[in-house]
């Protein structure tokens, strides 16, 4: 399991005699997606390094009544957190370790798509990314031709100017004309190739995490979970025995997967949800 957490050919290069190469084959997951990996693994040996009372999750969530830390005590062999009431009195009450992981492992089964999902909206990114390349490619050559014609007819109004078949004042407003047409075609450019699919890769990068989400869930330590959540969402608190937190939008809309069920390609998540929502 560790070397493949750790082999580099998974996002789409390999080593050999100890040199980096770019791979032919396609990519399983992001470059980003492997540089967290290698985080929560660095995060994983470094909580093995600690030794006894490293509660892995007092410095994770608050007491959602008062607002105080949650600390940790170990009980017959069993870990408990509660609140801290450094504020003075608080009605909540001890959580078992136990149930607190057995919560988050849902929380990250339910944010997790169904493979057969995931297959079919990658499938749905790879074909728009293809068609957005071939629209792209239409466009900016339509338009670099529009700029090759105004270039010709500014060059032919230089030469009516040089040889006065035109007055300067019609010259200078025709230039003017032209000039601004240009500058416009070179900005529209410009947006095709900065905005053409820039949505595609952050949405293939959710749709990988979400399908490792339960593969963590499922194989991972607490760390990994731990990780995992700060990486989806903030303000983690615990009340009445419950785990929440502001979850970001896509991950809140991973939770309602009927939102999914008529996914089309270029579904702008922030129309369907706000910027964040607690689950």
């Amino acid at each position: 399991m560790l070397f493949v957490l750790k082999n580099p050919f998974y996002y789409g290069v390999f080593k050999y005699n100890g040199e980096l190469h770019e791979g032919k084959h396609e990519p399983i997951i992001t470059k980003k997606l492997f540089d967290q990996a290698q985080e929560m693994l660095k995060k994983r040996g470094r909580h093995h390094e600690k030794k006894i009372h490293n509660y892995i999750f007092t410095d994770f969530m608050k007491c959602g009544t008062c607002g105080c830390a949650i600390t940790a005590e170990e009980h017959k062999g069993h870990i408990y957190y509660r609140c801290t009431k450094k504020k003075g009195s608080c009605a909540e009450k001890y959580v078992r370790e136990e149930m607190l992981t057995e919560q988050l492992k849902n929380i990250m089964q339910k944010v997790s798509l169904p493979d057969d999902w995931a297959d079919n909206m990658l499938n749905e990114l790879n074909k728009e990314k293809i068609a957005t390349a071939q629209s792209s490619i239409v466009l900016v050559n339509s338009s670099n031709e529009k700029i090759k014609t105004v270039e010709s007819k500014l060059d032919i109004l230089l030469d009516s100017h040089l040889e006065e078949v035109i007055d300067k004042n019609d010259y200078l407003r025709k230039k003017e004309e032209l000039i601004n047409k240009k500058i416009g075609l070179e900005e529209k450019i410009k947006r095709i190739n900065n905005q053409g699919d820039n949505w595609l890769e952050p949405m293939r990068d959710f749709i990988l995490r979400s399908r490792l989400a339960k593969k963590t869930a499922d194989e991972g330590d607490l760390s990994q979970f731990k990780a995992f959540l700060k990486n989806i969402g903030s303000n983690f608190i615990l009340q009445g025995g419950k785990f929440e937190f502001l979850a970001e939008f896509e991950w809140a809309l991973a939770c309602r997967r009927q939102a999914f069920s008529n996914w089309l390609p270029k579904k702008n998540f922030s129309e369907l949800l706000p910027s964040s929502c607690r689950i």
